[in-house]
């Protein structure tokens, strides 16, 4: 049996919208390179005009390319998710 503290949650979804989490860039660039295998496994497109990534950190600003099928990303300071 697990607790809510061993709950770890990588991605939420609904309808057409998708949040990825990660620790650390590498990890967020394998959920993305993971979700590039699943949209080509099952033919599914990315826009990637409309995909953002957002980074939450203290004190240090990180400089990091995030690619998505060999599109670089852009980092904002904010989002809206469902709206």
């Amino acid at each position: 049996m697990f607790t809510q503290d061993d709950l770890k949650v990588f991605i939420l979804l609904f309808t057409d919208d998708a949040v990825l989490f990660a620790h650390t860039p590498e990890a967020l660039q394998y959920l993305l390179d993971d979700l590039q295998y699943y949209c080509t496994t099952w033919k599914l497109k990315v826009n990637t005009n409309t995909t953002n990534i957002m980074i939450f950190e203290n004190g240090r600003h990180m400089t990091h390319d995030f690619l998505h099928n060999n599109t670089v990303l852009e980092v904002v300071k904010t989002f809206k998710y469902l709206g």
